[in-house]
C-alpha cells in the first residue's frame, strides 16, 4: 500500500468530488466512488478498471489504495487515490 495515499486517508474528509496533486511532473489523483459491494477483492479491481478506463495514461506502474468513508443506501461510499510506484512506501 501506499503511505502518501494512506497518510492522506487519515488525514480526514474530503469535500470535493475530484482531487489531483502532482510531485513534480507526477499526477497523484484522488477520486471518488460508489459500489454495491466493499469487499477488499472486488472494490480493488474494480477501481482499476475504473482508473484504466478513464485515464489518458497506463497505470501498470501505479500503485491503488482507498478508504470506504460511509454508506448511501445499499452502496459503499469509496474515497480512492492513485499514485506512481516510485512515490509510494510500500
Amino acid at each position: 500500500m501506499s503511505g502518501l495515499l494512506r497518510e492522506f486517508f487519515s488525514a480526514g474528509g474530503v469535500a470535493s468530488e475530484r482531487i489531483a496533486v502532482g510531485l513534480g511532473t507526477t499526477p497523484i489523483i484522488i477520486r471518488r466512488f460508489e459500489y454495491p459491494f466493499g469487499d477488499r477483492t472486488r472494490v480493488q479491481a474494480a477501481l482499476r478498471a475504473e482508473f484504466e478506463d478513464t485515464l489518458p495514461f497506463e497505470i501498470g506502474d501505479h500503485v491503488i489504495d482507498y478508504k470506504i468513508t460511509g454508506r448511501k443506501a445499499k452502496n459503499y461510499l469509496i474515497l480512492a487515490g492513485l499514485c506512481p510506484e516510485t512515490y509510494c512506501s510500500c
